[in-house]
């Protein structure tokens, strides 16, 4: 009965459609899944959507981000963070300056190293001077560690449908 019942369903051609899509977006949720855990961070592939990193890094290029210990992270790296407010999209720019400070723990009185980044994109007419804002260790998602050129465009594209469509409609 239900056999029928599917074999029936699967004749209508859109079932079969839904079900190709509703695979590919779980198919693509567990990769990217598994990507984060392997890499170790929240945020395991981005797109470039500004100028600020050119040449380097230019707009369309896609990138493989790796999470990694705060002080393995030196000055010339090019980290993945979020500005804590400042700015509402995450940033991708290079390491200019590392801040190391001494903190101790309330609970246990251990001392431990605390570090903070200042940063600076790499097109030297839009950023020509280092950025405002002081990252604090547990606003970066990690470093790049693979560019892809052009492979971040169709994502470009469908945020700018998107955003055609929503401001239309």
């Amino acid at each position: 009965m239900v056999k029928t019942i599917l074999k029936q369903l699967f004749r209508l051609p859109f079932v079969e459609d839904i079900v190709y899509i509703v695979g590919g977006v779980l198919i693509a949720f567990i990769l990217y899944s598994s990507l984060g855990f392997a890499l170790h961070t929240d945020k395991p592939v981005l797109t470039v959507v500004s100028g600020s990193m050119e040449p380097t890094l230019m707009i369309g290029d896609l990138i493989v981000v790796k999470g990694v210990d705060p002080s393995d992270i030196e000055k010339g790296d090019i980290i993945v963070f979020d500005t804590d407010g400042f700015i509402n999209k995450l940033v991708v720019h290079r390491v200019y300056e590392v801040l190391e400070a001494e903190n101790v723990d309330e609970l246990s009185g251990e001392k431990h190293i605390v570090y903070s980044f200042r940063t600076k994109g790499d097109n030297v007419v839009t950023n020509s001077h280092v950025d405002p804002w002081i990252i604090h260790e547990k606003n970066v998602y990690g470093v790049n560690i693979i560019r892809i050129p052009y492979l971040g465009y169709p994502r470009i594209m469908l945020n700018n449908l998107m955003e055609f469509a929503a401001f239309k409609f």
